[in-house]
């Protein structure tokens, strides 16, 4: 049966915080669900890091019920010396993941939503998709549609682990199953735990996270090995309205381990769907090195995952080595960028040059092996 659909683009705070009841209806119906996707996370993100971005949501509609919904923003890029304008996805680089949304896998809302990002949407020259699922269905018909429309796309893929909880069974059969020098290194870990004082790990979660919390981050981030995380203007705003936002929903899960009452080491993220999703973690480099108290706290958070029942804990961006040493599980995602055709220097700037920048690299890499 043929759709009758009609694309509205939301192009301000004001009309998004309208679309919060329609925005939970249907991610609640679309395959692709994650905490970066949710209506909580845009508010927030618009509040704080999307005060001066020209948001672009583009929403498809079946009269008043609404179908699908693609977040995008334009921003600036100076590539090769120039400016381009570029349709980026929104709360890049912030999210951890993205894609469509749209209501029980619905395509004709899919290619409605392209059809008019392509050909009516205007006001750019590139655009860029970030955080990407591979195993979302939508994420390969958008690459192939706009393949097929003669775009030139340069894919930078990327993988999430993650230890899935439920195809274990438990924190025995996880310590057993992982490399037998790192789980040397987690009882050592343990064990040492003892001589750096009286320490303790405390969970804050829902109404629990308070800016309390927050500044116990930041107290630890001053040593840690990214000290400016949560020092920034809009960083702090939008932790501050995070906590707001997700109150009710109990979504942020905040660890922090404590020595001698201070805060040493965090580990927090969203606990979305029975999922956990880390998004930040830190320690204090002044601890004795050989006690490796991120190691420990994380070691704890998984513990925890498989007391609760949890689906799973996903280690989100990033294919750092030591995520390996944590679990072998791991989904395919990527970042590309899409330039249409008789666009000489945009896509000189964004498909060739990155193309011929990773050719250079892998023989640099060769000739030094």
């Amino acid at each position: 049966m043929s759709q009758n659909i009609t694309i509205r683009e939301i192009t301000d705070a004001a009309s998004f915080e309208a679309l919060r009841e329609q925005w939970n209806s249907l991610i609640a119906s679309s395959p692709t669900q994650d905490a970066f996707l949710t209506w909580e996370w845009f508010h927030a993100w618009m509040k704080s890091y999307g005060k001066t971005a020209k948001i672009r949501i583009f929403t498809a509609w079946e009269n008043d019920t609404l179908l699908g919904a693609a977040p995008f923003m334009t921003i600036q890029q100076k590539k090769i010396g120039l400016r381009f304008k570029v349709l980026r996805t929104l709360s890049a680089p912030e999210c951890d993941a993205s894609g469509f949304l749209l209501k029980d896998g619905n395509k004709a809302a899919l290619q409605a939503l392209l059809d008019y990002i392509v050909t009516k949407s205007g006001g750019w020259q590139a655009i860029e998709f970030n955080r990407y699922a591979m195993h979302n269905l939508e994420t390969r018909e958008i690459l192939e549609n706009l393949k097929g429309r003669g775009f030139d796309i340069h894919e930078i893929p990327h993988k999430h682990f993650y230890v899935p909880y439920t195809t274990i069974g438990s924190w025995d059969n996880y310590f057993k199953e992982i490399n037998s020098n790192f789980r040397r290194k987690l009882k050592k870990t343990e064990q040492g735990m003892a001589t750096l004082g009286n320490f303790e790990v405390k969970r804050f979660k829902g109404r629990d996270v308070t800016w309390d919390t927050i500044e116990a981050i930041i107290e630890v981030n001053r040593h840690s090995t990214f000290p400016n995380i949560c020092n920034s203007e809009e960083d702090q705003t939008l932790h501050r309205e995070l906590i707001v936002s997700m109150a009710d929903k109990s979504w942020m899960d905040v660890y922090i381990l404590f020595i001698d009452g201070k805060p040493s080491a965090y580990l927090y993220g969203f606990l979305y769907n029975n999922c956990m999703g880390y998004w930040r973690v830190g320690f204090d480099r002044r601890t004795d090195p050989n006690v490796a108290i991120g190691v420990y706290l994380l070691s704890q958070v998984i513990k925890s995952g498989f007391d609760e029942g949890q689906k799973e804990l996903d280690f989100l961006r990033g294919d750092e080595e030591y995520k390996n040493r944590w679990t072998s599980s791991s989904r395919d995602y990527i970042n590309f960028k899409a330039v249409p055709a008789g666009r000489f220097l945009t896509r000189l700037a964004f498909t060739w040059a990155p193309r011929i920048n990773t050719t250079l690299k892998g023989w640099f890499k060769r000739d030094h092996e």
